[in-house]
């Protein structure tokens, strides 16, 4: 916690397999920077705020390049790096 993402753990996120998805879910939570960022799971939903740090921003945008999870699963963006995400 609190180091920038690897480039082999974003390619990880990108590349995560396509039937796994709550996996991908905790792979994120162990490379999110969560002493700058907020990750809340509960019942369903997921919350990603990243505090404005580079690092979870990369982590995002390797969420948004997942052929499948963004398309499925992502429900709003709120100025200021708050996204959100509905898993059912």
């Amino acid at each position: 916690m609190g180091e920038y993402p690897t480039k082999q753990e974003l390619r990880t996120i990108r590349d995560w397999p396509l039937t796994d998805p709550a996996g991908i879910i905790g792979y994120v939570e162990s490379v999110w920077n969560h002493d700058y960022g907020t990750f809340i799971l509960r019942r369903k939903k997921l919350e990603l705020h990243t505090g404005g740090w580079s690092g979870n921003e990369d982590i995002i945008d390797a969420i948004q390049r997942h052929p499948t999870f963004w398309m499925y699963f992502w429900q709003k963006t709120e100025r200021g790096g708050h996204y959100y995400f509905d898993l059912r």
